[in-house]
């Protein structure tokens, strides 16, 4: 039942967007304006989502195995695949992504779940912005590289998260999002990912008008 409920909650995202394409192309049609250039990145668009879907499930369904499934790569690549993902939606909803790059040493990754927790970490800004209606939305991220960590810092400025609840929301089923109907798994998958095999940690703070999220990563 719990991991379907983390299905469920990978899932919603895309469906959502894949609808709303569904729609378009429709509207479009009954209005006789269905060219074939916005046809076919219309149904690009969704292939890509619907691929990210089928990756979730085996994502999860060897979500305990000893051995994930690494790629060498920057976290760079993974933090630009995920906002790929969202740039529509975001672009529809007047949320910015402003990403500071910063070059990275290469190191083996599970790709499929990193993209994952930075997915979680932006949608939960984004409902932030919408349950909140701020205005000029903007999530910056940015890179940091020592010795033996590589760090991703997503911060938004959608108000701070109350202090006396701030400690809970990587617990399971603990969520803010009432009006929402939140499942409560999407940070505990998080700081799971990230925990699994020593991958790395997650931590969050209030700064002003806003939250960051702190994504380490151990290079060993």
């Amino acid at each position: 039942g719990e991991m379907i409920s983390m299905i469920a909650h990978q899932w919603r995202q895309p469906l959502s967007t894949i609808s709303s394409m569904l729609t378009r192309i429709k509207l479009k049609n009954d209005m006789n304006k269905l060219d074939k250039i916005f046809l076919d990145n219309m149904l690009s668009d969704m292939n890509k989502y619907i691929q990210y879907m089928s990756t979730t499930i085996d994502d999860f369904r060897n979500f305990f195995t000893i051995d994930s499934k690494k790629e060498l790569l920057c976290l760079n690549e993974i933090v630009l695949s995920a906002s790929k993902m969202l740039e529509k939606t975001f672009l529809s909803q007047k949320i910015k992504i402003e990403i500071t790059n910063k070059e990275l040493t290469k190191i083996n990754l599970p790709k499929n779940e990193l993209i994952q927790v930075v997915l979680n970490i932006l949608n939960n800004a984004k409902d932030a912005f919408l349950e909140k209606n701020i205005s000029n939305s903007i999530i910056k991220i940015s890179f940091e590289e020592e010795r033996n960590q590589q760090k991703i810092f997503i911060e938004d400025n959608a108000g701070g998260i109350s202090e006396n609840i701030i400690s809970k929301i990587f617990n399971p089923y603990f969520s803010t999002k009432t009006k929402k109907n939140g499942s409560g798994l999407g940070l505990y998958i998080c700081k799971n990912i990230l925990e699994k095999d020593n991958l790395g940690d997650i931590e969050v703070s209030n700064i002003e008008n806003g939250t960051i999220f702190i994504i380490t990563i151990n290079k060993n």
